[in-house]
């Protein structure tokens, strides 16, 4: 799916659209790696026949499965991901067979699939509740369908998604087709998104009177952009949408969040909305959506305070200006992406990977209640979700009902095709049955489930190698006040209190103390849902003494050794791992490839490990408990000759680790 290019490979494409690629591609690796899927399945399948090697077979079929997937041919996808683990591929490709399955909503081959998964890795715990999801999705699909669903009229067979009202006989929506008219932004129709094959994503203009179909003028400053999913003031005179701008030799794009008011008949110049400027890091800002009264914004975004991948958010308006972010509770963002909010009176629906859902993205409800909290999230099950991607939603707020159809709008899903396409639904007056009233009084529990956990490595002694999944510990919780014996389940079964914040620390004999926290805070009492269920993870590592560490996610600047943003999450994370375990001292290194000057990668090495040790001494660690170290490339986690090394094992050789010493 495309949503807004493809929230699985946005971050991708964003980052590394300022590079071209003109060589003419004869390698299915490469071609993948380039997003041509088709072509990457034509070369790998003959890479396939030729190959000998049962390994490198596994490998290549695996690549197979991975674009039939992207090209939405679930069918073949299963197929190769099943060859590529049969010739020793290992649990990934059995992972990418089981989604697949559920996706194509083969939920009984799916579930097979999880359970030989986790037998697999050696941890049924970690595929527990994409089992139950299946589960639940196979009694979903036999339920009543209270919403009636059809194709829209004006899908071109390119991206067509995001719709909005413009007003009772006109929808705005965003698509990747050419336009009729070329606009003042594409010059001509040779104005081709690399990636995609397609035009850049714009704005279109649909009249559900007249069928007619228009492209939306907005100027830039760039040439090349795509921008989605717009979002109207109650007046209709200003419009806020995404804009992913593709600017040559710019490192990293982001996608931002623009504004523009309306002159005459034609949109202003937009500009980023002025609390983007507050925001001091690198981040995606998308899928904007107004309250009816204008004041509240919505939006999601991967910032660093994200609880999963991305998260939603809302800033409300003060004095003419939205203000600095919020991220909504736990009731709405989960551990996966949560995104595409649509808000109408008391009501937030939104798009989750990791709500219980059919497959991929599926649309949730949400109510606010009148104490500001938000109701647990409700599915709205098929036909609006199916085992795809179905993502923003949006009624129509000009349809007033009759005594047949409670509301109407649409929707988007990559259910038929390779692209998304947008779905026009009608809600039905559900049929009552009449039944004796009974009042029962309603007992309303928050239970929380804390698990204790430790990490599965490809390796099964080695901390530096693949995280297969996790797989529960015994040992010991310490609560707000009370201490509690975990046995091999490795889990706590809580009654929680409503408007408190929890802390929870767990803590097993040659493992180090890790914490994890839960707040109550904004957890609405629902009538419809009573007792609510939560479940938070504490993940222990293993004490591997005098054993080098991989940090992840620590990288600099070129012939740079300051603290980037993007590197602040894992030494927090750190920094909070010393505080637990106050009786430990480390190490902590940088190490630089193989290729430089000797001295000079030893110095730079130095000055970044320095770099880290300073950051966590400023965040509350003791200076004592902590040794710098620059190895240079004295010491490679991969030994390979340094001119025949791949940017891969040089990647794997420039890195940040941690020893504990005592």
């Amino acid at each position: 799916m495309k949503q807004f290019i493809s929230v699985q490979v946005l971050l991708v494409l964003i980052f590394i659209s300022s590079c071209t690629y003109n060589q003419k591609i004869r390698d299915g690796k490469l071609a993948y790696e380039r997003y041509q899927f088709d072509l990457a399945v034509d070369l790998l399948e003959n890479e396939y026949e030729s190959e000998k090697s049962r390994v490198r077979k596994g490998q290549i079929a695996y690549l197979i499965g991975k674009s039939h997937q992207n090209l939405k041919a679930p069918d073949a996808a299963i197929k190769w991901f099943g060859i590529a683990y049969d010739y020793q591929y290992g649990p990934d490709a059995l992972k990418e067979k089981a989604i697949t399955l559920k996706q194509a909503e083969r939920y009984d081959e799916a579930i097979q699939s999880y359970k030989e998964l986790g037998f697999e890795i050696g941890s049924p715990y970690e595929y527990r509740r994409d089992i139950a999801s299946c589960e639940i999705a196979k009694a979903w699909k036999k339920e009543q369908k209270d919403y009636f669903v059809t194709e829209a009229e004006f899908n071109s067979g390119k991206a067509d998604y995001g719709t909005t009202f413009l007003n009772k006989d006109q929808i705005l929506f965003t698509s990747d087709r050419f336009p009729v008219q070329t606009s003042s932004k594409k010059e001509d129709d040779l104005a081709v998104y690399a990636w995609t094959g397609n035009a850049y994503s714009s704005i279109f203009q649909y009249n559900t009177i007249t069928g007619s179909t228009q492209a939306v003028e907005l100027p830039a400053e760039v040439e090349n952009y795509n921008d989605a999913t717009p979002t109207l003031s109650p007046d209709g005179q200003t419009m806020i949408f995404s804009r992913c701008p593709v600017i040559r030799g710019q490192e990293k794009n982001y996608c931002t969040l623009m504004i523009s008011e309306k002159e005459g008949d034609k949109w202003g110049k937009p500009s980023p909305l002025t609390f983007l400027a507050e925001i001091d890091e690198e981040a995606n800002f998308m899928h904007p959506a107004l309250s009816s009264t204008g004041d509240t914004l919505f939006f999601s975004s991967d910032m660093v305070n994200s609880w999963g991948k991305f998260d939603i958010y809302y800033s409300v308006k003060k004095d003419g200006q939205f203000q600095y972010p919020k991220t909504l509770g736990r009731n709405i963002n989960s551990s996966q992406n949560d995104q595409f909010p649509y808000i109408i009176h008391d009501t937030l629906y939104f798009a989750s990977e990791g709500h219980t859902g059919l497959g991929g993205l599926d649309i949730f409800r949400v109510h606010r209640l009148n104490n500001g909290a938000w109701t647990q999230a409700y599915n709205l099950k098929p036909p609006i979700n199916s085992g795809y991607d179905d993502f923003a939603y949006a009624t129509d707020p000009y349809f007033e009902g009759n005594d047949r159809v409670l509301a109407k709008g649409y929707f988007s899903s990559s259910r038929n095709a390779a692209e998304d396409d947008v779905f026009q639904f009608e809600k039905r007056v559900p049929v009552v049955i009449d039944t004796p009233e009974i009042v029962v009084e309603v007992e309303y529990k928050i239970i929380l489930d804390v698990y204790l956990l430790e990490k599965v490595y490809q390796e099964a002694f080695n901390p530096n190698s693949k995280v297969l999944g996790r797989k529960p510990l015994s040992g010991v919780i310490e609560g707000q006040d009370e201490v509690y014996e975990i046995g091999a389940d490795g889990l706590l079964s809580l009654e929680l209190e409503p408007d408190t914040d929890y802390e929870f620390i767990g803590s097993v004999d040659g493992y180090l103390s890790n914490s994890a926290q839960f707040s109550t805070k904004g957890i609405g009492q629902d009538p419809n849902n009573p007792i609510q269920k939560y479940e938070i993870e504490i993940v222990l590592d293993k004490i591997y003494t005098d054993m080098e560490i991989t940090l992840d996610n620590i990288y600099y600047d070129f012939d740079r050794w300051e603290i980037r943003k993007d590197a602040e999450p894992t030494l927090f994370a750190l920094a909070n791992n010393l505080r637990l375990n106050p009786a430990i001292r480390i190490e902590l290194a940088s190490h630089t490839d193989c290729r430089g000057d000797e001295d000079y990668n030893a110095n730079l090495s130095y000055k970044r490990a320095l770099s880290a040790v300073e950051f966590l001494i400023e965040s509350g660690i003791d200076e004592n408990r902590i040794e710098a170290r620059g190895y240079g490339k004295a010491r490679p986690y991969i030994d390979c000759v340094c001119s025949k090394c791949t940017e891969e094992q040089h990647q794997a050789n420039r890195r940040t680790t941690f020893r504990i010493l005592e």
